[in-house]
């Protein structure tokens, strides 16, 4: 199964009482260097969805889907948000960077 994405039956965790989704369950995106969440634990990047303003945009998250901890990535000389080409997108889901 696949998506625009790339996560296509990837495992993933949901709010019981909403049923939203929470966060992937697998180690794409991990890396235990990363800034930390408000929880504690390391944060995964993933891309932001088609119906966000973040469309494209590489995000922080909450490595655990707990806190809700939720930061764009921003480029070190222009402080703004990295956005991703499509093209790179595949590519990086292949190298779990994303």
């Amino acid at each position: 199964m696949t998506n625009s994405k790339g996560n296509g039956g990837r495992p993933y965790f949901k709010c019981g009482p909403c049923d939203q989704f929470l966060v992937f369950a697998d180690a794409r995106g991990n890396k235990p260097q990363r800034k930390t969440c408000r929880c504690g634990f390391s944060t995964k990047q993933i891309i932001g969805g088609k119906n966000t303003e973040n469309y494209g945009q590489i995000i922080y998250v909450c490595r655990q889907g707990i806190c809700g901890y939720y930061v764009p990535r921003v480029d070190d000389n222009t402080q703004r948000a990295i956005k991703i080409d499509p093209g790179l997108k595949s590519q990086l889901v292949e190298l779990y960077i994303i």
